[in-house]
């Protein structure tokens, strides 16, 4: 059954634990979204450097597209076990693992490129990836445990992406500023490996917050609520629980993986695209790449606290699925009558349908499933959406090296084809949530039971 009852299952808390974690929340988001940052910062990297990267070791657009698809290779394999790993360990170990991976990966990556060798800056991508992709998985659990029963996840989840995003704006100004000033490509990518240093120890006071609330919960005898293995009794999950997946989350899962497949694989080529289509130089063509992290980082919180008061989540997924649909048809008549203005707008609004998607999706999940399947969700959820931008992936690049001067104009088609694949999907999600009690188009309200902050779904 979907997660609309799960408030109702808590006890009412009027405790330092439930105060601490109503006090402390925002700074615990802060704190975790900020690891996130380092690693959207490196993960956009080969976006930016692209050029250099293929002029200097001489890559083609199949091995430059690699950098990016080896990345998602270690998340399809891991992130479906994420809620079983989490009855062995807790998610703050977890994460702290991941950032540990990502940072090592990083560095393997920045030593490749001071020896020139394409196949180790390939594995020092696969390490990051394994690191990377699976900690956004992390995160999304670790922001429903701190915002446990409900009430402003979609603020939430919002803000901790707009503090990513703010990783994926300071990489396209950043690095173009270092390449202005002719900078190496290992001494840029050395910077990047000090800023991943840097969110990496930021996590540590992640770690004491959530530590934190677990002694104050021990203390207070309500140990269900702690993030330890060793407290889970009774609660192991088995194969039989998988059934709890429903066709709700099937049908979010497959949305999610067209959209991302429309909007993470044609950022990883907008800067050459602009570039090369409309002759752009690299500062206005990274700054155009950088409205959807933008629009992510200024309206995104608010877009997320909108969601929460409005409801209706699966159709503002449809409005942001036409919006895309919109984007690319606008780049695609662009191609044929060139007009700046129409590719502005395209990527402002591109930004906008992104910051909307992502204020809905991520919180779609939680509530399709029971509440202990939500990290396992989550997990398959990144998973499928890794596998879809591995293919895609290889795909753009073969039809990159294959059609040659009519190259982007069957790059936007396959893009609008993804879209629409995503809008059937999202149909379906409507569909099934008429059948499942409207739980997606409820909103999340804050009901008073006592002195303390009570989150209910309403």
């Amino acid at each position: 059954m979907a997660n609309q009852d799960y408030a109702d299952s808590q006890p009412l808390l009027s405790s330092l634990a439930e105060k601490f974690r109503g006090s402390y929340r925002w700074m615990t988001i802060f704190a975790v979204s900020l690891t996130q940052f380092g690693i959207y910062y490196v993960m956009d990297n080969p976006e930016v450097l692209e050029n250099e990267l293929r002029s200097t070791y001489k890559l083609s657009n199949v091995q430059y597209n690699a950098f990016y698809g080896f990345v998602s290779i270690p998340n399809i394999i891991l992130s479906p076990f994420v809620g079983a790993i989490n009855k062995f360990t807790t998610l703050r170990n977890l994460l702290m693992f991941y950032i540990t991976l990502s940072t090592v990966g990083q560095l393997i990556f920045w030593y490749g490129s001071s020896i020139a060798s394409y196949d180790v800056m390939l594995w020092g991508r696969i390490v990051f990836g394994a690191g990377a992709s699976t900690s956004n998985c992390v995160v999304c659990s670790v922001i429903y445990r701190w915002f446990r029963n409900g009430y402003e996840l979609g603020m939430a989840n919002s803000v901790s992406l707009s503090i990513s995003r703010v990783g994926s704006l300071a990489n396209n100004y950043l690095n173009v500023i270092l390449l202005n000033q002719d900078m190496s490509l290992p001494s840029i990518l050395a910077i990047s490996f000090c800023i991943m240093a840097v969110c990496w120890v930021v996590g540590f006071y992640y770690l004491y917050l959530d530590r934190k609330l677990d002694n104050l919960y021990i203390r207070e005898g309500a140990a269900e609520h702690i993030d330890d293995p060793s407290q889970d009794q009774g609660q192991k999950m088995t194969w039989a629980d998988l059934k709890g997946l429903t066709p709700m989350w099937i049908a979010i899962a497959l949305y999610l993986t067209f959209i991302y497949i429309n909007y993470s694989n044609f950022l990883f080529i907008a800067n050459a695209f602009l570039q090369t289509q409309f002759g752009y130089d690299k500062i206005w063509a990274s700054t155009l790449v950088s409205f959807p992290a933008f629009c992510s980082m200024i309206v995104g919180p608010w877009s997320g606290r909108f969601v929460d008061s409005y409801g209706r989540k699966a159709q503002l997924l449809l409005y942001s699925s036409v919006a895309f649909l919109i984007v690319h048809s606008l780049l695609l008549f662009s191609m044929w009558v060139p007009n700046g203005v129409i590719v502005t707008f395209a990527f402002i609004l591109f930004g906008l349908a992104y910051t909307l998607f992502s204020s809905c999706a991520w919180v779609c999940i939680p509530l399709a499933v029971t509440e202990k399947l939500a990290p396992t969700a989550y997990g398959i959820t990144f998973a499928l959406q890794d596998v879809g931008i591995l293919i895609s992936s290889y795909m753009v690049g073969f039809i990159r090296d294959d059609t040659e001067d009519q190259a982007y104009t069957y790059v936007v088609v396959y893009f609008i084809g993804a879209v629409v694949c995503a809008i059937l999907a999202n149909f379906a999600i409507i569909h099934f949530d008429n059948r499942s009690g409207r739980v997606l188009f409820k909103p999340t309200i804050i009901k008073e039971k006592t002195d303390v902050d009570e989150y209910k779904i309403n």
